[in-house]
């Protein structure tokens, strides 16, 4: 017998069920943004792929949502709503319905009748409607899953003006559920399944604060043009509160966001491929300022169509308002004036969007950006309709115009450059066509454009937990999803690596990509889909030398909360011989049965002069000679990273100066032993060493040649604000210049040293194994572990890990075991939590995924722990910012105190060398 189907087609379709489907069929959406109505019978509906809105009317019901945003209406009857993947809001109506949101942040509300309402994955907001209240606890709602720890939260509302909270309503534990009535006159809202009272108190919001956290629930702002003013709040309860809004014909439309006590960002998006889910992809242009500077979007053209505003939580509570106004036109308003003395600025704090008009009667527009410190400069222009020819000069000459010799750099709609001094430009925009509407977008940074530089390891044998959310980086080849990145230690040819996901909170998504090629080796999302297990699982085989990152992800959209991965390694030959082990179980990973690979010998790879090829992300660089530099003094000063991706070598350079005082006042005396121990200066040619993975020493040998954009060092500089021209070397100290070549050349070219471990790099300068603190300070309570170092057995090169000495930590412990390793001679690096640096951690005085080295862990006069670091750009940041608790205000010197409470939530690795660990 044929299947009973009746399916729409792929477009969006407005259908109703009507009599001439016949009882049983199956209704299914397919693909598209569907709206369908059932019937009065029994209906089995599926929208599958879409944002569809599907409404069961009479009858028992079976709602299927699918992938996609969706809004589910139950109406009358007992009804099945299933919301599947996706943000999805679900209303059951009348009857004794059964309400189930699946993956995603769902919004369920039960209406009339006796319902029983599952969150499944996700953020789930369960509704409490005091119009649907019962005399009877029996007859109560009940909401089987919620979470606390997921951050499920109850919505309030009386139908009117959502004015009810939680001194309104009692809370009641009989046996293992809770009881939820209205305080006012006993009436029961709901039962919850095995969860205390005392667990349920703090999670009360109310509909208006939740149901616009998910796509189907944005408030509706009107049409455009108009103009509309809103207030509302976000914090870390409501962290986004999302509007729609339609445009009618082709406006400029203005956004302010104003009244701010805490920082937030404003995203303009457009759900692109209509499945009610809105991506990184899909941001048309954002505000992303620092601090509670008021954010705006401004004199963008928007076409007709449906839109969609979010108010974005980044860091603390606050109040806002929102205002929007459009006018109806083509034109946008020209808001840069034509030279220096009427330009429109370009804030320097992160990146900044602007959008005007350019051609015709306005034919230049200029505008003005301050660079606080020497890094990087991007500008890109969009949704031009013409080219845009951009010029990048400064007004050496202050007379107000663009003279041929002031001109630094042009590009046809973007200009991209490596290195830059600090200071004031100016960029002037004109049209190689027609008058056309533009937006421009710059970034200002020092250092490198990598966002991410220093990872975060993973331990074969050791268990490793992390917390997936908002603030995270995008999944590099799935901007609707957050990541976190891994980097596995370096194999040898013939293993296989087993890692596997696990996720109670989402559905988890593994991706291994090649750390120099970006190329996906192994990738999963369900290990047995049909039997129900959703974790992921990828096995690979590295090759040699291989560098690999794995990204813990999600396939949810976006999936936020807490995973456990797991990673066994198996040796060519052998079973298992690294695992995931409980405690008092021993893991080793065996390596070759050559007996001479582990003993410590002197290898002279590459000993000559040439090399790496001077090329770096394709682009191609200029060897030029460092006459005259100073090669002996190897003070820390000489240590500003340039244009590499590298901030994990250099911290790891830095780090082995050691402890520092407080003041600085010996910062610039300080020799490292450990770097004067490695090098040899033979004349004319400079021999470093350094040592892999098994302790053996390899000689590298190199000239005074270093890469350069043609002028300028390209890697390591001597001077950290105006670059460093290499015309300008005489005298001054080249040294870190000489190390980054001599580690590109035996690492493999100036691709494979763009990211890492600084503890892997510390290994590879001392020959030492650091040992490892890791913890997530995005989880609610972390849990801070001491890996010690894996032992190398010198006969075989193999590594041993033992599960028995992983120490579990408590703040004070950290605190003392950074002091005691300084104190004892060792060296400490760290690295910040994963992400980009277009999201600065502590008030913009750090970067995410960088790495720093620490020097100092003391208690300051205000009784305070504090952290000394360095970091490696030689500045402290581009954003002209210093922690209100650093003594050292030199915004230049790239030492920066912070608090232990600050340096635990902002940093999630610690890499100490010659560590003395804290007895249990």
């Amino acid at each position: 017998m044929a299947d009973n189907f009746f399916d729409l087609d792929n477009a969006p379709n407005v259908f109703t069920v009507g009599a001439e489907i016949p009882i049983g069929t199956t209704i299914r959406g397919l693909d598209g943004a569907d709206r369908i109505d059932g019937s009065g019978n029994p209906d089995l509906i599926l929208g599958n792929i879409g944002a569809d809105t599907i409404s069961g009317l009479q009858g028992a019901d079976t709602i299927h949502g699918g992938r996609g945003a969706d809004l589910l209406f139950g109406n009358e009857g007992a009804d099945l709503l299933m919301g599947e993947r996706g943000n999805d809001i679900i209303f059951s109506g009348k009857g004794d319905d059964m309400l189930m949101g699946g993956q995603g942040d769902d919004f369920l509300s039960g209406d009339a009748g006796t319902d029983t309402l599952t969150g499944d994955d996700g953020s789930d907001a369960f509704v409490l409607d005091i119009r649907h209240t019962t005399s009877d606890r029996n007859l109560a709602d009940l909401i089987t899953d919620f979470s606390n720890d997921d951050g499920d939260v109850f919505a309030l509302t009386d139908g009117a003006n959502d004015a009810l909270t939680e001194a309104d309503i009692t809370l009641e534990t009989v046996g293992s559920d809770t009881f939820i009535s209205l305080k006012a006159n006993g009436e029961f809202l709901a039962r919850v399944q095995g969860v205390s009272a005392e667990e349920l108190a703090g999670t009360f919001s109310t509909v208006r604060a939740t149901r616009d956290d998910t796509e189907p629930g944005a408030r509706n702002l009107g049409l455009i043009p108009g103009r509309v003013s809103i207030q509302g709040e976000v914090g870390d309860r409501d962290f986004m509160d999302l509007f729609q809004f339609q445009v009618t014909e082709t406006s400029i439309v203005d956004f302010s966001l104003t009244g701010l006590s805490a920082d937030v960002e404003l995203l303009l998006y457009q759900d692109l491929d209509e499945d009610g889910e809105l991506g990184g992809e899909e941001i048309i242009t954002s505000s992303e300022r620092s601090d509670n500077a008021h954010e705006g979007i401004e004199n963008v053209t928007l076409d007709p169509g449906q839109y969609f505003i979010a108010v974005e939580q980044f860091e603390g509570d606050t109040s806002y308002i929102l205002s929007l106004a459009g006018v109806a036109g083509t034109v946008a308003r020209d808001l840069a004036g034509d030279r220096p003395s009427s330009a429109r600025n370009l804030e320097a704090d992160g990146a900044v969007e602007l959008h005007d008009y350019v051609g015709g009667s306005d034919p230049v527009d200029t505008y003005r950006l301050e660079v606080f410190a020497g890094g990087y400069i991007d500008f890109f222009t969009a949704y031009q309709e013409a080219d845009l020819n951009l010029t990048l000069w400064r007004d050496r000459n202050g007379n107000d115009q663009l003279d041929a010799d002031e001109v630094i750099a042009q590009g046809t709609n973007e200009i991209e450059l490596d290195i830059i001094a600090s200071g004031i430009y100016h960029v002037n925009v004109t049209t190689l066509g027609a008058a056309t509407p533009y937006e421009i977008r710059s970034i200002t940074s020092p250092g490198s454009r990598v966002g991410i530089e220093s990872y975060s390891s993973l331990f074969p044998g050791i268990p490793t937990t992390g917390t997936l959310n908002q603030n995270d980086a995008f999944d590099p080849e799935d901007p609707y999803n957050y990541a976190d990145p891994y980097l596995l230690p370096e194999l040898g040819a013939g293993f296989t690596v087993s890692i596997t996901q696990e996720s109670s909170d989402f559905d988890a998504y593994l991706r291994v990509m090649d750390l120099i090629t970006g190329e996906v080796v192994a990738e999963n999302d369900d290990i047995d889909f049909e039997g129900g297990n959703y974790n992921a699982q990828v096995s690979f085989t590295p090759e040699q030398g291989g560098q690999y990152v794995v990204y813990a992800t999600s396939i949810d959209s976006p999936g936020i909360g807490e995973y456990t991965l797991n990673t066994t390694v198996t040796a060519p030959g052998t079973q298992t011989v690294l695992r995931s082990a409980s405690v008092g179980s021993s893991v080793e990973l065996e390596g070759t049965t050559d007996s001479s690979v582990g003993a410590t010998r002197t290898l002279n790879l590459a000993s000559d002069s040439e090399g790496p090829p001077p090329v770096y992300e394709n682009k191609p660089l200029i060897y030029k000679p460092l006459n005259g530099g100073q090669i002996n003094s190897k003070l820390i000063s000489g240590v500003n990273q340039g244009s590499f991706g590298n901030c994990f070598f250099l911290a790891a350079l830095t780090a082995t100066y050691g402890k520092i005082a407080a003041d600085l006042s010996n910062a610039n005396d300080l020799q490292s032993a450990a770097i004067q121990n490695i090098i040899t200066d033979n004349g004319n040619n400079y021999t470093i060493t350094f040592y892999n993975n098994q302790g053996q020493a390899n000689n590298i040998t190199v000239d005074n040649q270093v890469v350069t954009d043609g002028n300028s060092l390209y890697g390591v500089k001597w001077n950290p604000i105006d670059g460093a021209p290499v015309s300008q070397s005489l005298g001054q100290p080249i040294w870190a210049s000489i190390f980054e070549r001599a580690y590109a050349k035996w690492r493999g070219g100036y691709d494979r040293i763009n990211g890492g471990d600084p503890g892997t790099a510390l290994l590879q300068i001392t020959g030492k194994t650091p040992n490892y603190l890791s913890w997530d300070p995005n989880s609610p309570g972390p849990e801070y572990q001491l890996i010690p170092s894996p032992t190398i057995d010198e006969e075989t090169g193999s590594y041993s890990f033992n599960p028995n000495a992983v120490k579990n930590l408590n703040p004070n412990e950290i605190f003392e075991t950074i002091k005691t390793t300084l104190d004892s001679g060792g060296y400490v690096a760290a690295g910040t939590l994963g992400g980009d640096d277009e999201k600065p951690l502590y008030d913009g005085v750090l970067y995410q995924g960088h790495a720093y080295s620490v020097h100092n862990a003391y208690v300051n006069a205000q009784n305070q722990q504090v952290i000394l670091l360095r970091n490696p750009h030689g500045v402290d940041n581009g954003a002209n910012k210093i922690a209100g608790e650093d003594p050292n205000k030199n915004i230049n010197d790239g030492f920066i105190t912070i608090t232990f409470d600050a340096f635990l939530k902002n940093f999630a690795t610690l890499r100490l060398f010659t560590a003395t660990l804290p007895s249990n």
